[in-house]
């Protein structure tokens, strides 16, 4: 949201810090060749979406996943794709893509995806460069009128990762070439994403005051390392901890009483909901008054000291997924063994309201459709 928040909305929303600090957004970049009709739809970007879509299955099974792709062709060629490669994917992975979950997974192009939220999103831009290596900037519905508000509502759907997928960066984007908002939308979307979000990163903002630096260096000797003013737009938490074992992700939101305790619009947004939506996201809350804290900060280093052992105790490490390419011997048995149904997609998972592939989206039970 930090950056449709600056680019969209002008800094007007204020938005809650979440916990985790990296990998919430990645560019993967990746190489076109040199066969012909891959303006509207690069063959390399499908096989690495394919690519990452079984990977989330395998690896993080219990989070949602949607994948958008800006032009129509683009979605029908890496919803076919898919299919394909579950005809040869093992159980467990199919159980993936089951409809009869809260998120199912989806593969629309960029005109269907209002309203739509998951875990995580895969955006590819599908877009690519002439046969003779030049761009053409023939970027679909980033070309009409609103294409700008398009690609913020496909940037905005991913609840906690969003992985963007395109054959060139913004190195190879000509500023100059760009007429329309949502072309330029897309050219600084690219250079944010390939920082990794760098340039409106969560991070400390500004030089500490008195009382932040008492505060980080009397935690800092019983080694909790906090950052101060920690977030992105209208709200920042005062002070951040870090889980000891996992320093990417966030758990104890320690807030005081100074501006923006003083500048909160009542009593209630300051002393409960804020409090209460910090806890929605993942966080542990705990309270620190300054005063307090400069009377008798033996006793609030205690309290703190306190509050975040919880947190930690309550969090514990993420154990890496197992990995799926070790399965297991299959049981031995005399009888043949029986025909391998691949995944029957949810309705949700079409990609196209007209057109070909529409047809195709509806073919069997989760069988690949036929070539054309």
């Amino acid at each position: 949201m930090a950056f449709s928040n600056e680019r969209i909305y002008g800094g007007a929303l204020t938005t809650f810090p979440g916990v985790l600090r990296d990998d919430c957004l990645r560019h993967v970049v990746v190489k076109q060749d040199g066969r012909s009709g891959q303006e509207t739809s690069v063959a390399a970007e499908v096989d690495k979406v394919v690519e990452l879509i079984l990977e989330h299955a395998r690896t993080r099974p219990g989070e949602s996943l949607g994948v958008i792709a800006l032009g129509i062709k683009h979605a029908e060629r890496i919803d076919l794709a898919l299919r394909e490669a579950l005809a040869a994917a093992e159980p467990e992975v199919e159980a993936f893509f089951a409809d009869d979950v809260a998120e199912p997974f989806f593969v629309k192009n960029l005109e269907r995806v209002q309203g739509d939220e998951r875990d995580a999103i895969i955006l590819s831009i599908g877009y690519g460069k002439h046969q003779d290596g030049r761009m053409r900037y023939q970027w679909g519905p980033l070309l009409r009128d609103g294409g700008e508000r398009r690609l913020n509502v496909a940037a905005t759907r991913a609840k906690h990762r969003l992985t963007l997928v395109s054959s060139f960066s913004s190195h190879d984007v000509d500023p100059d070439r760009l007429t329309k908002a949502g072309a330029r939308l897309l050219a600084e979307y690219l250079d944010y994403a390939g920082s990794g979000g760098t340039p409106m990163a969560a991070a400390g903002a500004g030089a500490a005051d008195p009382f932040e630096a008492s505060v980080r260096s009397r935690l800092a000797e019983y080694g909790i390392t906090v950052v101060p003013q920690y977030g992105v737009g209208g709200y920042r938490v005062d002070f951040a901890a870090a889980h000891p074992d996992d320093p990417s992700r966030m758990i104890l939101a320690v807030e005081a009483d100074g501006a923006s305790y003083r500048d909160s619009g009542s009593v209630r947004d300051r002393d409960r909901l804020r409090k209460e939506h910090l806890e929605r996201l993942g966080w542990r809350f705990h309270r620190l008054w300054s005063t307090n804290w400069f009377h008798d900060p033996d006793t609030e280093v205690a309290r703190l000291r306190e509050a975040y052992d919880q947190a930690v105790a309550s969090s514990p490490p993420v154990q890496p997924a197992p990995s799926a390419a070790q399965p297991g011997p299959p049981p031995a048995s005399d009888a043949p063994p029986p025909p391998h149904e691949p995944p029957k997609f949810p309705q949700s998972s079409g990609v196209v309201a007209a057109g070909p592939a529409a047809s195709r989206a509806g073919t069997g039970p989760g069988t690949p459709a036929p070539r054309r």
